[in-house]
């Protein structure tokens, strides 16, 4: 049976440390972090990594230019609001994909890849906060 091929907009806890198969970079502080895929759907099918922003529950960081505030994900095992770190993005073996958590609203995600384009300076608008 072949593996699952995880989606874009779905959230997992992932394991983070210490880097295995294909990921690069170094250990990252912590081992199991909740974690949304944001890779195209059609890499996602035909890689063995992807590309992830981190989440964390840590609501204060919802001040910093690059996240994003999320409330809980509906019919998921995520019960308190999160912020996606979208100036964290890390590339992850499929295989440290645990526990699927949920699945983003489409709203939700538009507002995450908008957060993402603006890190990458691929898009105009600003961050948050610059004029």
């Amino acid at each position: 049976m072949a593996p699952y091929k995880p989606q874009r907009g779905e959230v997992y806890k992932a394991n983070l440390n210490p880097p295995e198969g294909t990921d690069p970079g170094r250990e990252y502080a912590g081992d199991w972090k909740t974690v949304l895929v944001i890779q195209h759907d059609k890499l996602n099918r035909n890689y063995s990594t992807v590309i992830v922003v981190p989440l964390t529950t840590t609501l204060k960081h919802a001040r910093l230019p690059s996240t994003v505030e999320l409330a809980r994900i509906p019919g998921g095992i995520l019960t308190e609001p999160c912020v996606a770190l979208c100036h964290q993005l890390r590339v992850l073996d499929t295989g440290k994909l645990r526990q699927f958590c949920g699945k983003l609203s489409a709203s939700d995600m538009a507002r995450v890849s908008e957060m993402v384009s603006h890190v990458l300076a691929l898009s105009p608008p600003p961050l948050k906060g610059e004029s």
